[in-house]
């Protein structure tokens, strides 16, 4: 390799790691707004609960479900939540750094998919700093929640099924990720199947026909196997009916709004 291009290589890896830079400046900074919620606080106690006797808030030993306020929480969010609280302890920045760096594995992402789909240099750096300065994606990268992780393992799930052929490991890799994404929110259970079929079907001549079948397949009966675990919780049905899903038991203009 000449040394023209890998002076080239040299500058591009500078600019993503400044761009890397400013997007967590973006989050670290007044990281305390806004101000913690309630399940925030009981999140924060949580990691700090399963990182100092392996509990969770009501003694349940490394349990794969939660409670909140209303609503049963899945297990990913609170166990991310649990590298922060081990460095920093029970605090607004130890709760919420995993987000903010969870936030930067979402930016990186992009770059490196934007540069499956374009060979400008111009548009890799637009798509990660488009990402970087999203003041949407920079409030769900400073606050605990579920959505910045489920959104970081969806794209990760293109970025697999994008890339061109796919290898045993990344095979085992994609179906972690499909777990985790399972164990993350309850969204996932609704758009991991149609997605991940939608992806293959748009890169239909990078696979062969028995990776297809299996990728589909662990696609479909993953959630499917999480939803049949949930459901064996007490009340997780009415649960979900009210908290996740209202719409098909309360229909009202607020339903309505949210929908």
């Amino acid at each position: 390799m000449s040394k023209l291009k890998l002076s080239a290589i040299h500058l591009l890896n500078i600019k993503l790691l400044i761009l890397l830079v400013i997007a967590f400046a973006l989050r670290i900074y007044n990281f305390e707004e806004p101000f913690f919620t309630t399940d925030e606080v009981r999140l924060s106690y949580r990691g700090y609960s399963l990182v100092t006797t392996g509990k969770d808030e009501f003694g349940r030993v490394i349990p794969w479900i939660f409670n909140s306020l209303n609503d049963y929480q899945l297990p990913v969010s609170s166990y991310v939540s649990t590298f922060g609280i081990s460095m920093f302890g029970k605090s607004e920045l130890g709760a919420r750094l995993p987000f903010m760096l969870t936030g930067l594995v979402f930016i990186l992402l992009l770059y490196y998919i934007s540069k499956m789909f374009s060979s400008q240099p111009s548009s890799w750096y637009w798509s990660g700093f488009i990402a970087a300065t999203s003041p949407i994606l920079i409030f769900y990268s400073k606050v605990p929640n579920e959505v910045i992780i489920l959104a970081v393992l969806i794209l990760y799930i293109f970025y697999l099924l994008s890339k061109g052929k796919i290898r045993n490991f990344e095979l085992c890799l994609l179906f972690l990720v499909i777990l985790l994404a399972s164990l993350t929110s309850k969204i996932a259970w609704l758009i991991l199947f149609p997605f991940t079929l939608y992806v293959l079907i748009v890169n239909r001549g990078q696979f062969f026909l028995q990776q297809k079948q299996i990728i589909i397949s662990c696609a479909f009966l993953i959630p499917l196997l999480v939803i049949f675990l949930f459901l064996q919780i007490p009340q997780s049905k009415r649960s979900l009916m009210e908290n996740n899903f209202s719409l098909f038991s309360d229909v009202t203009i607020k339903n309505g709004i949210n929908k």
